[in-house]
């Protein structure tokens, strides 16, 4: 009965996401407990997308520490940001304290369908912290990007990279691209090209200001060679071998 496991595996994904989320939600709560974001010892920049407003939401230490409304649990962040569609479900919250007694209401999926690599937001909020004059930052203009040293850590390459082929992909409808062989395509593509166009975006960006130096990107590449091929800029990648 083996051929019926794909059949079972995409009645499943229809009908809602893979995981209830139970074990990972609990696991966050006990180790974050009543943290807040503005409770952290290390500066975080967390994003998360709203599902009701269809826009990016970025909770930051600094922020939260002057916006009560964006001053969450930890533990609602976290779920949030790891919540990706098809697999965990969407985090509903809300954050109360605001000016007059205000609330706010969060509908939040993981961040990485807006910034599935994070680095150009970190060092929008690290511009917008010097704009403000904020004293944890040397004072400057924004747009020194020579005082910044951005250290980027991928979660791997793809592993499905050349796997799917143009005349392959020419014969799916909507349910082939949403699924097949166990995988849900159009989500892998979206999250792969966009942490690779903030890849290509911010190592120009760091050449184009002569401070290729400053930014590296770090990637594991399973079962290939010591090498990272980037030819998009001379600036500086490291590829881990991993045979994994």
């Amino acid at each position: 009965m083996g051929f019926l496991k794909p059949v079972a595996n995409l009645v499943s994904l229809l009908r809602g996401p893979k995981y209830d989320g139970a074990f990972l939600h609990d696991k966050i709560k006990s180790l974050t407990r009543d943290m807040r974001v503005a409770d952290t010892v290390t500066n975080i920049v967390v994003p998360a997308f709203d599902v009701k407003y269809l826009q990016p939401v970025i909770f930051t230490t600094y922020e939260a520490k002057a916006d009560p409304l964006k001053n969450a649990h930890l533990s609602d962040i976290c779920i949030s940001t790891s919540a990706a569609p098809t697999y965990f479900p969407a985090h509903f919250f809300t954050t109360e304290g605001g000016p007059g007694g205000a609330s706010r209401e969060y509908h939040l999926v993981d961040g990485g369908v807006a910034a599935n690599n994070p680095t150009m937001i970190a060092m929008s909020m690290l511009t917008k912290e010097v704009l403000r004059r904020n004293p944890d930052f040397h004072p400057g203009k924004p747009t020194e990007y020579r005082n910044y040293l951005i250290i980027s850590v991928g979660t791997g390459l793809a592993k499905l990279a050349e796997k799917h082929t143009a005349p392959q992909c020419a014969k799916w409808g909507l349910i082939q691209w949403l699924y097949v062989g166990g995988f849900t395509p159009i989500i892998d593509i979206f999250s792969h090209a966009s942490a690779d166009m903030v890849d290509i975006h911010a190592a120009v960006l760091f050449e184009a200001l002569h401070c290729q130096k400053n930014y590296l990107r770090i990637q594991v590449k399973k079962k290939s060679t010591f090498f990272y091929s980037s030819t998009h800029t001379s600036s500086s990648h490291v590829c881990i071998h991993d045979e994994t």
